[in-house]
């Protein structure tokens, strides 16, 4: 494995568990717009809860096309491996 795709592997399992973690916050934060005693914040967690919908979105973004970008880098240098090791 190669420092680049060891880098690419990297920032995709971070973003995806970034992403997972971030949704998390956003559901815990609509689920607390839901009781009375928060009716005085409820426009703040409201924005919260789209500033952490927006941010898991980039991450999942992110995370998805670097675990792309990984997979066909990897094909790639298996397909690279295998037309150099073919007998002529």
């Amino acid at each position: 494995m190669t420092k680049q795709s060891l880098a690419c592997l990297t920032i995709a399992s971070v973003s995806l568990i970034g992403a997972l973690l971030v949704f998390g916050q956003a559901v815990t934060l609509a689920w607390l717009s839901q009781f009375p005693a928060w009716q005085p914040e409820l426009a703040s967690l409201q924005f919260r809860f789209w500033i952490y919908i927006s941010v898991g979105v980039v991450a999942l973004l992110v995370g998805g096309g670097t675990a792309v970008r990984w997979v066909r880098q990897q094909n790639a240098l298996a397909r690279a491996d295998g037309s150099n090791s073919a007998p002529r």
